[in-house]
């Protein structure tokens, strides 16, 4: 982890335009800071609280940019089926 905190301590980052929802806090994010991409690697990801919060505030599109279609076959068991999300 060392390796990782040192890349993190020396990056900068800015309020994201963009909403951004945290697999770790299963929320929406206002800022991102150092502090909690050290979450990102320490802290269990809440998958499902993360999706049923967002389907909570709406109907959005989610893709699977990842290697394999395992979240996306999650989400498609998280989602009801009356869901309008995709």
């Amino acid at each position: 982890i060392e390796p990782i905190k040192a890349t993190i301590d020396e990056t900068a980052f800015k309020t994201p335009m963009l909403p951004i929802a945290s697999c770790t806090k299963g929320h929406f994010l206002n800022s991102i800071d150092n502090q909690h991409f050290q979450e990102v690697f320490r802290a269990p990801i809440q998958f499902q609280k993360t999706i049923q919060f967002l389907e909570n505030k709406g109907h959005y599109r989610y893709i699977d940019i990842g290697p394999s279609d395992t979240l996306s076959i999650f989400t498609k068991y998280i989602i009801n089926k009356d869901s309008k999300s995709k």
